[in-house]
């Protein structure tokens, strides 16, 4: 799974996608972004080029409006009491920092959940991480299927099993490195493709 950051990538392009397989998914944050339904619409046209799922973060209206796959409620989202249980509107993914979040995203009816920071990252550097160990702990207390983020690539996410719910891992830069190929499995990819009725 990509996670969208124009800052550290560059402009939406196709080879941003030569570490996903046709099923894996893309969330699109770049929330501060002027342009951003613009800037949306071009993602939605690789995704969908590529048999990729798209996932907008923070903003249903714009999820809907780009025909994306499902919304992403990062963990300042679920944390907003108005936010009680999602419209059934699409598929939802959720991040969870902690067992609280965990609660709220399953309260919320998330289906894949983020679990975060597993490793030191870039995007967060010096906050406190959850290790393998932590990760597995919370992981098992998620009945549904659950995603690695926070210094994750193909190598580390080797260090997180056993995790019988564990679908494969989040990044922001793992995929731009020379050499990989390979995103999630094929749980993100019955996610990306379900649409739930409203």
């Amino acid at each position: 799974m990509l996670i969208t950051d124009r800052d550290r990538q560059g402009p939406p392009r196709p080879a941003l996608l030569a570490g996903l397989r046709r099923g894996d998914l893309v969330i699109f944050r770049d929330y501060d972004a002027p342009d951003r339904p613009a800037l949306g619409r071009l993602w939605r046209r690789l995704t969908r080029a590529r048999g990729i799922g798209l996932l907008v973060a923070g903003d249903r209206s714009l999820a809907l409006a780009l025909d994306a796959d499902g919304q992403h409620l990062p963990g300042h989202r679920l944390r907003r009491p108005e936010i009680r249980r999602l419209p059934r509107l699409l598929p939802a993914s959720a991040a969870v920092h902690d067992r609280r979040d965990l609660v709220r995203a399953r309260r919320r009816g998330a289906e894949l959940l983020l679990i975060s920071p597993v490793l030191p990252t870039r995007s967060h550097p010096g906050a406190r991480v959850l290790g393998p160990l932590r990760f597995r702990a919370l992981a098992r207390q998620a009945d549904r299927p659950v995603v690695a983020l926070g210094g994750m690539d193909r190598s580390r996410l080797r260090q997180l099993s056993p995790c019988r719910n564990l679908t494969g891992f989040a990044a922001i830069d793992a995929f731009r490195r020379a050499g990989y190929s390979g995103g999630a499995t094929a749980a993100s990819t019955s996610f990306s493709s379900q649409r739930l009725d409203s």
